[in-house]
């Protein structure tokens, strides 16, 4: 009978499927993921300088420009004869098309410089 070569070459099919750790072909460590990830960081962070020498910055624009966050705070800051606020943040959100949390949102930033209109 050959049953002894049969369970040899399941014990040798089973060994080649799981190296031993020292063998050339063991699979990667945990170590081995950390450094792959990185080299892919390093990669990440020079694509991201090379697009910012090119005048990329990346993200979302803004949705108010300057002017109008300008206006966004004055209507905010300004007040009805009975010392309320004229303005809702709701009718201010309406009014340039956006979200009460996007007006909340540039109402919270600290005041830039002045935007003033250019006359031609």
């Amino acid at each position: 009978m050959d049953y002894p070569r049969a369970e040899q070459d399941a014990r040798t099919a089973t060994a080649n499927r799981y190296p031993s750790p020292d063998s050339e072909t063991a699979p990667p460590t945990p170590i081995h993921g950390a450094l792959s990830l990185t080299q892919f960081d390093a990669a990440a962070q020079d694509g991201l300088a090379a697009a910012r020498a090119r005048g990329r910055t990346g993200g979302q624009k803004p949705k108010l420009g300057a002017r109008q966050v300008q206006l966004a705070r004055q209507m905010y800051d300004e007040r009805g004869d009975d010392g309320k606020r004229r303005y809702t943040v709701a009718q201010i959100a309406a009014v340039f098309g956006v979200t009460r949390p996007t007006i909340y949102r540039h109402l919270g930033k600290p005041d830039t410089a002045p935007v003033t209109a250019t006359s031609a």
